[in-house]
């Protein structure tokens, strides 16, 4: 009987290193273990030390870390933009808007207005209180 030799396909990556001479196989894996040993990733690349010094690393960690620690601002919105908001609801919606369950996101920002307006009338009382005239008292001349 003949020996028939079955052949396996390589991968190319294998193929390139057999064709390689073997007296540099060591060298190449010396090499790249240098690398992987002194290495940091960063951002899923590996830099070594020498490029990317440690105040850099810690920036770009820092950088992912601080927006979830950050407290969210909250949506300040012009009081004009909010009147306008008001009436084109009444305009399409009719003065029931307030029913429909999809417009529930503008509910408190209506209620910002008159919250507001209720504090322009209360700031208007004082500022009549105070341009009012006093009636001097002879306790206080002097």
């Amino acid at each position: 009987m003949e020996s028939v030799e079955k052949i396996y396909p390589v991968s190319p990556s294998k193929a390139r290193k057999k064709k390689r001479q073997p007296g540099k196989w060591k060298h190449n894996c010396a090499k790249k273990l240098s690398e992987l040993l002194y290495c940091h990733s960063a951002q899923g690349r590996q830099y070594l030390p020498a490029e990317m010094n440690i105040a850099k690393l810690s920036r770009m960690y820092n950088d992912k870390v601080t927006p979830e620690l950050q407290a969210k601002q909250p949506n300040l919105v012009k009081m004009q933009k909010l009147l306008d908001i008001k009436r084109l609801l009444e305009l399409n919606f009719s003065l029931n808007w307030r029913d429909n369950p999809l417009l529930a996101f503008y509910q408190p920002l209506i209620d910002i207005i008159q919250g507001a307006h209720h504090a322009n009338d209360d700031v208007e009382e004082d500022e009549e209180l105070i341009c009012e005239l006093m009636e001097e008292s002879p306790e206080f001349c002097v």
